[in-house]
């Protein structure tokens, strides 16, 4: 960024135009301002570091706090909202960090792919109105309870006298997930309440809403994993079932982790509960065989219909979502050994595992060889999804120096047409793909891709140009 005369900046704000600073990215007004900049100044600048320094030398010196803009924004209903603060997470309230970058021009790009024609300043004034409904106060005291709730869940499990802990688990953390995802929608300036008659009661959106309302139509682990405990608590209220907690503790984990993540993506760090909770310390080791059996047969059988919920329910995923981490957390503990060097590390360490990264899948087939006699083998394990070439090719560009975000939906489907690695959607010749680049998968009826295809946009991408040249192509 170059430097800005701010004094400069001052002047042409106070005499040369009307409009707040937060209405002018992306506007022939900004441009009409640069170009009266640059006509006195030594040192040309871009439309990028007069609007930075416009915002830094506004906030400070109250320009555009009394101002309103002839220019009426965009009508925006809540799943726009939602697509918005989905982006920007906890960046919200420091939406300028996106002007005119990369990052914003591929937003725009997917949201006018899936919702409107508008301009870019258009969809800036959609994306400030957003990040200022976090002003709001209503959104504080449910994350409040969201969290409370959520500690008071994995105490309760932790408990090692509790019997019935997974009903008191599930209750607490359906209700800690819907106050979530309830401060969510207020801090983006909806109102989760249904519509009442007048003189009635407020009725909030239930969890069942709140995850309509989020994943709208999208296919997710996280919605699943949701929907499930949603079920299994209206199955179990009328019973008691301690025998059920070892049945269920994949996705009870999940359920945990997936909170921490949505609390930390949406509303920063520093609200993240890692840092006060625990490992639960364990009473018994690995248990052998025998041993299991005989545990088994002290249980009570679980009621048949809870039973059968959790088979149909688990049956009807597929298998991306069932062996998602996100659905259910499914770990090995292993003794860990450590060389007198290494004393210092920790007794117990979290190794994350992306199933769409075939090195991590090789280690977990090493250990797993290690575990159990008999290995399953994986098919295509050297491939990759669409969501992972996105991450890898943003990676690489990123060590070049080139910064840009890449959705799997919109961008990859794009230059996967593009440079004709897949054939059509409906062909009758599925399997007609470029091997080096990308293969059919006949089991999940969808496609994956190599290494080589993730070298190759890589190189593409980086010659200025290119990506949006394939993206109208």
């Amino acid at each position: 960024m170059k430097s800005v005369d701010t004094s400069r900046v001052k002047e042409l704000l106070l005499n040369e135009t009307n409009e707040p600073r937060d209405a002018l990215p992306y506007t022939q007004e900004l441009k009409k301002l640069l170009s009266l900049y640059n006509a006195t100044s030594p040192s040309p600048i871009d439309e990028a570091s007069l609007m930075h320094a416009i915002l830094s030398v506004a906030k400070r010196g109250g320009f555009g706090g009394g101002r309103r803009s002839n220019r009426s924004g965009p009508a925006i209903n809540t799943r726009k909202r939602v697509f918005i603060g989905r982006w920007l997470g906890s960046r919200l309230a420091a939406r300028a960090s996106v002007l005119y970058t990369q990052e914003f021009d591929n937003k725009f790009q997917e949201y006018i792919a899936k919702f409107d024609p508008l301009t870019k300043s258009e969809f800036w004034r959609i994306v400030d109105r957003v990040a200022k409904a976090t002003k709001g106060e209503d959104w504080r005291s449910l994350l409040s309870k969201a969290k409370e709730s959520a500690c008071l869940a994995v105490e309760t499990y932790n408990k090692p006298l509790v019997l019935f802990k997974s009903e008191a688990f599930i209750a607490l953390m359906v209700i800690a997930w819907t106050s979530l995802m309830q401060s969510f929608f207020y801090r983006i300036g909806v109102s989760p309440e249904f519509t009442q008659d007048k003189g009635k009661p407020k009725r909030y959106w239930g969890l069942k809403t709140c995850i309509q309302k989020y994943f709208y139509d999208e296919e997710s682990s996280i919605s699943k994993n949701l929907e499930f405990f949603i079920g299994l608590r209206n199955e179990i209220e009328h019973y008691k079932s301690p025998e059920l907690d070892p049945q269920i503790f994949g996705e009870c984990q999940a359920l945990v982790m997936n909170f921490e993540d949505f609390l930390a993506n949406h509303f920063g760090k520093d609200e993240a509960l890692s840092n006060s909770l625990n490992l639960a310390i364990q009473f018994s080791r690995i248990r052998d065989s025998k041993q299991l059996e005989a545990m088994r047969s002290l249980q009570k059988p679980i009621p048949n219909r809870i039973k059968d919920y959790i088979s149909d329910f688990r049956s009807q995923l597929s298998s991306d979502i069932w062996n998602s981490m996100e659905y259910s957390y499914r770990v090995f503990l292993v003794p860990k050994i450590d060389t007198k060097e290494n004393r210092s590390h920790l007794a117990v360490q979290f190794a994350p595992l992306d199933p769409n990264n075939p090195e991590d899948l090789k280690q977990l087939e090493d250990l797993k060889g290690l575990i159990v006699e008999k290995q399953v083998a994986v098919a295509n394990k050297d491939k990759i999804k669409p969501s992972r070439v996105c991450e890898e090719v943003e990676k690489r560009l990123a060590e070049q120096g080139v910064y840009i975000k890449l959705s799997p939906s919109y961008h990859h489907h794009k230059l996967a047409r593009y440079y004709n690695v897949k054939p059509a959607k409906g062909s009758k010749n599925p399997k007609k793909t470029i091997p080096d680049f990308c293969v059919y998968d006949p089991a999940h009826e969808d496609y994956l891709y190599t290494p080589k295809w993730v070298s190759h946009l890589v190189k593409e991408i980086a010659i200025e140009g290119n990506l949006e040249k394939a993206l109208k192509g």
